[in-house]
C-alpha cells in the first residue's frame, strides 16, 4: 500500500479503536480473508466477533442470515495494516527487507528522487539504501534549520512539500533523539500521548516519506510502531574504533607460497610445456591435479577462512610468471596452444628461494605492465572522478599495515575497524571534493555514503592481505581464542611496502628435516619453505610430516634441466637437515648430476658438390659462412645468407640443381 496516500487522521482515529482489542482479536481479524465486498459468516470470528463490532472493525449485514463485513472506515486500516505485516523490517533489517519495504510502499519517482544525483541514470535500490541507512542521512536532518533547502532536493517534479507546519521539523528532530536514546522502534501509540493528531497528521508521512523513519507491524502484539533503520541506529552509537591491541594467536602459519607455486609451475613445463585450452588459455583438468599435488600444502583452518584452492593458487602462479616475462603461451607449429618457460624464467628458476621472492617483490614494488595480464601493488582498479594521485591508494594501504609493531599479531577486523575511517583516503578526497564517482574493477558507485566508503576499504586491505601480503610472506597468519582472523607483519611485508630498504633474511629454516639411506626425505616438523626448496629435485610421495619426498635419478636429472646442479643440490640438502648427508645419497647424486650434460640444436644447410674442385670453389665463394665437411660437402652455417650464396656461386658459374 502506498503510504504516501494513507489518510493518516483516520488512520489515527482507528488506531485508538485497535488498542482496546487483544492480540488474539487482531490476529484473527487481519487473516480473514476477502475485503471491503467480502460477508463473512459469524461464526468465521467465533469469540472475538463481539469486540471487532464494538470497536466499529465490523458491521451486522441486514439479510436473512448471520453475515458480518467490514466497515468502510475500518477497510483502509486493514489494508495499511496487513501492508505492515508483510515486511519485517525492524526484526530483520535487511537489505532484501528494505527493497519489499520500499518497492511496495512507494512507486519508483519517489525512489529516484532522493539520490539527488543530478540526473544520474543509476537508480538502483541499493544506491538508495546505502544513502538512507548512513549516519549522514539522519545526521542531515538533525543538522536543518529550513526543511525547504531538503525538501527541495528530494521532492518529485510537482509534488506538495511535507514538512508544511512549523513545528513539524523539530518535533521529528525530537522524535530521532528519542529513537536514538531508546536503541529500538516506539508504538504510533504512544506519539497519540505526546502528540495532537494534526501534528501526527504533518510528523508522520513527512518521516516516511523521506525514509528518516519506517513503519511496521510488531509481530508479538501485532503493534503498529514506527522507528529509525536498526543500522543507522548502530552507527549513530557506535564508539570511535580504537587502535587495535596486541592479541595472542593459537595458530600460527608463513609461507610465501606464492613464489613456490610460480616454482612448481615453472619446472613443470620446463622439460616439456603444457598444453593449454583454447578456451580460456588455463591448464587441462589432469595437469592441473598432477601440478596441484605438489604444491606446499596449506592448513585447513587457512584454506576455510580466505578462499585458497590448488586451481586458483597455480591460476595466480601463472598470472605472475607471464606478467614478470617468465613464461609465455603461445602456439606450436600445430597451432596448439602451450605453456612454457622463457630464458628469463630459467634464469630465475636457478635462483635460490629468497632471491626468488625478492624479484617478484621487486616486481610487485615497481607497478610495471609488461603483458596484459599484469598484477598491480594493490589487487583492485580504483578510479575517482575526482582529481587524485593513483599511488596516493597503495601508499595508504602501505601506510596502515606498516604503523603496526613488528612481531606482534593483530586482529583483522579490530585493525580494519580503526582504518576503514583513520586513514581512509576515500573519506579524506570525498571531504575535500565533493561528491565523485568511484569504480572498482566492475563495480562503480556515485556518491557513495561515508559506510560504502568504510566498508569498501575494510574490503581493500582484507583482499590485499589475502592476496598481495600472505602469498608473499608479508605476514604470518592465524586466529585468537575467540577464532577471529589475526596477522602479524614479517620484514618481508615491510620491504614490499617499501617501509624497509634491505630485503630481509626470515628465509633460513633450520628444520627437522632428515636425509636417509634410502634416499627418502623424512620431515619431522612444518618446514614449508624447506618443502619448496627440496621440491625443486626431489619426488613428492607424501604431505606434511614424515616422508615427504625422494631423492631419485629422474628427479636429479629434472633437476640439472632447470639449473641446479650437483653441488647447488647438495648445498641446499646440507641448510635443511639435521644430519650429514648419507656418503651414498651424496655420491649418487653428484654422479647424476655430473653424467648431465647441455647441447645445442641449430640449423644449417648442407651443399653436395659433384667434384673436390667445385667444392673448393663454393668454399672461397662463401667465405667464413661456409666450410667444408668432406671433399664433395661443404655446409652453410647460417640459412639466411642462402640467397646471397646462390648470387656469388651464379656468378661463378655454379647453379644450383633444382
Amino acid at each position: 500500500m502506498n503510504l504516501l496516500k494513507v489518510d493518516w487522521p483516520l488512520f489515527l482515529e482507528r488506531l485508538k479503536a485497535w488498542q482496546g482489542l487483544p492480540s488474539e482479536t487482531r490476529a484473527v481479524f487481519l487473516e480473514a480473508e476477502g475485503g471491503l465486498q467480502k460477508n463473512w459468516s459469524r461464526l468465521e470470528f467465533g469469540e472475538h466477533l463481539e469486540p471487532l463490532l464494538e470497536a466499529g472493525f465490523l458491521e451486522r449485514v441486514d439479510s436473512g442470515r448471520p453475515r458480518v463485513r467490514l466497515t468502510v472506515r475500518a477497510a483502509q486500516y486493514r489494508k495499511l495494516i496487513q501492508s505492515l505485516a508483510q515486511v519485517r523490517v525492524f526484526e530483520e533489517a535487511s537489505f532484501a527487507q528494505f527493497g519489499m519495504y520500499a518497492t511496495q510502499h512507494f512507486p519508483n519517482s519517489f525512489l529516484r528522487s532522493l539520490l539527488e544525483d543530478n540526473g544520474a541514470h543509476d537508480s538502483s535500490l541499493q544506491r538508495i539504501f546505502d544513502r538512507i541507512s548512513s549516519r549522514e542521512w539522519i545526521e542531515k536532518v538533525l543538522s536543518l534549520t529550513r526543511p525547504a533547502e531538503f525538501e527541495q532536493d528530494h521532492l518529485d517534479a510537482g509534488e506538495r512539500s511535507y514538512f508544511i507546519t512549523p513545528n513539524a521539523l523539530p518535533l521529528t528532530q525530537e522524535l530521532i533523539r528519542r529513537l536514538v536514546e531508546l536503541k529500538e522502534p516506539i508504538p504510533i501509540r504512544e506519539l497519540t500521548e505526546s502528540h495532537s493528531a494534526i501534528q501526527l497528521s504533518v510528523l508522520l508521512p513527512a518521516n516516511l516519506r523521506y525514509l528518516i523513519l519506517f513503519a511496521a507491524l510488531r509481530s508479538r502484539d501485532l503493534e503498529p510502531v514506527i522507528g529509525l533503520w536498526p543500522m543507522v541506529i548502530d552507527r549513530l552509537t557506535a564508539p570511535r574504533p580504537a587502535q587495535p591491541s596486541p592479541v595472542k594467536a593459537a595458530k600460527d602459519f608463513f609461507c610465501p607460497f606464492l613464489a613456490e607455486d610460480m616454482t612448481q609451475l615453472l619446472i613443470a613445463c620446463s622439460n616439456r610445456p603444457l598444453r593449454l585450452r583454447s578456451s580460456d588459455s588455463a591448464l587441462y583438468s589432469r595437469d592441473s591435479q598432477r601440478i596441484g599435488a605438489d604444491l606446499a600444502p596449506l592448513p585447513e583452518w587457512l584454506e576455510a577462512t580466505l578462499s585458497f584452492d590448488a586451481d586458483l593458487r597455480l591460476e595466480e602462479a601463472m598470472v605472475y610468471l607471464v606478467h614478470m616475462g617468465f613464461a609465455v603461451r603461445r602456439k606450436d607449429s600445430a597451432g596448439i596452444l602451450r605453456f612454457e618457460p622463457t630464458e628469463a624464467g630459467k634464469k630465475w628458476l636457478a635462483e635460490n628461494s629468497q632471491q626468488r621472492l625478492k624479484l617478484v617483490c621487486d616486481d610487485l614494488k615497481s607497478g610495471r605492465r609488461r603483458a596484459k595480464e599484469f598484477r598491480r601493488f594493490l589487487p583492485w582498479r580504483i578510479k575517482v572522478t575526482a582529481a587524485c594521485e593513483r599511488r596516493e591508494f597503495d601508499r595508504a594501504v602501505a601506510s596502515a599495515f606498516l604503523s603496526l609493531p613488528d612481531e606482534a599479531f593483530y586482529s583483522f577486523n579490530e585493525f580494519a575497524a580503526f582504518h576503514r575511517s583513520a586513514s581512509n583516503p576515500l573519506l579524506t578526497l570525498r571531504a575535500q571534493a565533493g561528491p565523485y564517482s568511484l569504480s572498482l574493477d566492475f563495480a562503480h558507485y556515485y556518491d557513495p555514503s561515508r559506510e560504502k566508503l568504510e566498508s569498501i576499504w575494510h574490503s581493500l586491505l582484507l583482499e590485499f592481505m589475502r592476496q598481495r601480503l600472505l602469498p608473499l610472506g608479508g605476514v604470518r597468519v592465524g586466529f585468537d581464542a575467540d577464532r577471529n582472523l589475526c596477522f602479524a607483519m614479517t620484514d618481508i611485508g615491510r620491504y614490499l611496502m617499501g617501509g624497509d630498504e634491505e630485503f630481509g633474511p626470515g628465509l633460513d629454516e633450520r628444520s627437522g628435516v632428515l636425509i636417509q639411506p634410502n634416499f627418502d626425505i623424512v620431515f619431522l616438523t612444518p618446514a614449508p619453505l624447506a618443502e619448496a626448496e627440496i621440491g625443486r629435485f626431489a619426488q613428492r610421495i607424501g604431505q606434511g610430516l614424515g616422508t615427504v619426498f625422494r631423492i631419485t635419478k629422474e628427479s636429479i636429472v629434472a633437476a640439472a634441466g632447470i639449473g641446479l646442479d650437483g653441488e647447488r643440490i647438495l648445498r641446499t640438502l646440507r641448510d635443511f637437515s639435521t644430519n650429514d648427508i648419507p656418503p651414498n645419497v651424496e655420491r649418487e647424486i653428484e654422479g647424476w648430476a655430473a653424467g648431465c650434460r647441455r647441447i645445442r640444436l641449430r640449423t644449417s644447410i648442407l651443399i653436395e658438390c659433384p667434384d673436390p674442385e667445385t667444392a673448393g670453389r663454393v668454399a672461397s665463394a662463401g667465405g667464413k659462412k661456409v666450410r667444408l665437411l668432406s671433399e664433395t660437402v661443404a655446409e652453410l652455417s647460417d640459412a639466411k645468407h642462402k640467397s646471397s650464396l646462390i648470387g656469388k656461386l651464379r656468378k661463378k658459374g655454379i647453379f644450383l640443381e633444382l
